[in-house]
């Protein structure tokens, strides 16, 4: 017997730049997943790995026409998008709003926040000992 699920799908977006910038965002949609006799047509990494990629697009779409940021197309650009299942819906449970979503094939985005990135480019050594440095300028003494 062949049923349909329906999940609220949670997702964060993070555009890297070339400027040592990123991009980053959430948001969430309801997607439905097929099932024979109980069991998943496909399972959750793939399910959730194409809803991202899904969301994906049109995330890109959003900040290239909504934000009027130049992106690369999806196969260039310097994406990621994890999604994760929130929750699981049952039919009775989904609102008018949830339906509409889920029909239309519709994302809700959250604003879109741009982060500098820090790098670090150097790593501390656990082993130095700052009171007995002997290289030290400070603790140098001069005759």
């Amino acid at each position: 017997m062949k049923e349909s699920k329906f999940y609220r799908i949670e997702y964060s977006f993070c555009y890297e730049n070339d400027d040592d910038t990123q991009l980053v965002s959430h948001g969430w949609d309801i997607k439905s997943a097929s099932f024979s006799d109980g069991v998943a047509d496909i399972n959750r990494q793939t399910f959730e790995k194409q809803c991202a990629q899904s969301a994906s697009r049109r995330w890109l779409c959003l900040l290239k026409h909504g934000y009027k940021v130049d992106v690369e197309p999806l196969q260039r650009a310097p994406l990621t998008c994890r999604a994760r299942i929130q929750q699981e819906l049952h039919p009775g449970d989904l609102t008018e709003f949830d339906r509409n979503m889920w029909e239309n094939l519709l994302t809700e985005f959250g604003d879109v926040e741009k982060r500098w990135v820090s790098t670090k480019v150097l790593k501390q050594k656990s082993e130095w000992n700052q009171l007995n440095d002997v290289n030290d300028p400070w603790t140098e003494t001069y005759a």
